[in-house]
């Protein structure tokens, strides 16, 4: 585990995957990302809560960092993701905005119901682009792997 600033944390395994975390001011986990390369295309399994706060600063540093090593096209995989609020879909516009401010593109797979409805409601699918499952997303950004 590797200390980083504002009580995050990120665990490295072998290169391949890394995991980084968000804390609440109570130290309890709220979102956990892991990365997961599929050739040019990196995806992000996220999980627990989107609040934004630290979520925020978590999920914006992990895009800039994955631009800057090449990483400029994104699948969200959100379905371990239980909750989220306005503050974290803003989390989400901004990392969607920051991807293609840089040539990429952002897709987001498997989300639950309740996200799905909560994306319908805010129109945030006339934004984002939503797959069943990571498959289709790479599929959409021409990745067959």
């Amino acid at each position: 585990m590797l200390g980083l600033p504002g009580g995050r944390s990120a665990s490295f395994c072998l290169g391949v995957v890394r995991q980084r975390r968000a804390l609440s001011p109570f130290g309890r986990t709220r979102v956990k990302i892991t990365e997961k390369p599929q050739g040019e295309v990196m995806i992000l399994q996220l999980s627990g809560k989107i609040m934004g706060g630290e979520d925020h600063e978590l999920f914006h540093s992990q895009i800039k960092t994955l631009i800057n090593e090449g990483y400029v096209d994104v699948v969200l995989n959100m379905g371990k993701v239980n909750w989220i609020n306005s503050t974290g879909l803003g989390v989400l516009v901004s990392g969607y905005h920051t991807l293609k401010k840089n040539g990429g593109q952002m897709r987001i797979c498997d989300v639950s119901g309740r996200i799905d409805n909560i994306l319908n409601v805010t129109q945030l699918k006339l934004v984002f682009e939503t797959y069943d499952n990571e498959a289709a997303a790479l599929a959409s950004l021409g990745h067959t792997g």
